[in-house]
């Protein structure tokens, strides 16, 4: 029996991935789904997230507070070489500075609380949904992969999305913050910052 080789248009049409079992992996990129960014909300859990929005907002009340407080305090007058009620003042100052301080301490802990219990939901529904993939998912799909997902994907999820959600809360209420002020000094500030609103909401 001899074996004919093919010819050479004929191994041109052969597939490369033929008999291979493994399939690439293939990165998505782009902007993350709005879905995600539910299902990640939904596992910190509603009160979770009222709480920490609340202790945001109660922390740049209170920055807020203090600060005015201060410049109430720098523009009273002074009689004889002092000012009146001097330790009242400081004290309203100080309980001021000190409530700032409990609510960072309380949103820190919040977050980092809320991000744990997220993150172990998750880790959770991807081990459950490995263990009880079929056979045929494992040989198609390199044990990298799947280290991969339970390790960068996981740390990502540990690590990054909490200093991001920090971030994006502490800029939101500086933003709120400082409208605010600007609100209060000139209120017809307003005709040109709600559009600015909502045209940069419209952008992002």
């Amino acid at each position: 029996i001899t074996i004919e080789p093919l010819p050479d248009s004929d191994e041109d049409h052969i597939p490369e991935d033929l008999g291979k079992l493994t399939k690439v992996d293939k990165a998505r990129i782009g902007r993350v789904k709005l879905e995600m960014y539910i299902e990640y909300f939904r596992t910190i859990g509603l009160p979770l997230i009222v709480s920490i929005v609340f202790l945001y907002a109660f922390q740049q009340a209170a920055s807020l507070s203090y600060n005015y407080w201060l410049s109430l305090w720098a523009d009273q007058p002074i009689i004889n070489g002092t000012q009146l009620n001097t330790d009242l003042k400081l004290g309203v100052y100080g309980a001021l500075g000190f409530a700032q301080g409990i609510a960072i301490f309380g949103t820190t802990v919040a977050i980092s609380l809320g991000c744990i219990i997220a993150s172990r939901h998750l880790h959770l529904d991807l081990l459950n949904n490995v263990l009880h993939s079929p056979m045929s998912f494992f040989e198609s799909t390199p044990s990298g992969n799947l280290l991969n997902r339970f390790a960068k994907e996981i740390d990502a999820i540990d690590n990054m999305i909490p200093d991001g959600l920090k971030m994006m809360l502490s800029y939101f209420f500086k933003l709120m913050e400082v409208c605010i002020i600007v609100l209060m000094a000139t209120p017809f500030a307003a005709i040109i910052i709600l559009p600015m609103a909502f045209l940069y909401g419209f952008i992002q």
